[in-house]
């Protein structure tokens, strides 16, 4: 704590986001997202995604083939 915002930003975030330019890693984080919301009974979320296209088109469309719902932008 106690840190600036665009230190952590630079620092956490951006590297972490920058993962889901890979067309691979953002297909399996979407599944591995949704297998922990199955697992813990969460079938409709709103969540802040990722700002690469084909990872949230993987996050829709495996939302989709489990049968559960999601917002997300």
């Amino acid at each position: 704590g106690g840190g600036q915002l665009l230190e952590w930003l630079e620092q956490c975030i951006f590297p972490s986001e920058s993962r889901f330019a890979d067309p691979e890693f953002a297909a399996q984080a979407a599944v591995e997202f949704c297998d922990r919301r199955i697992a813990v009974g969460t079938t409709a979320a709103m969540v802040f995604g990722s700002a690469f296209p084909h990872a949230q088109d993987a996050l829709f469309g495996e939302t989709m083939r489990r049968g559960l719902r999601i917002v997300s932008g």
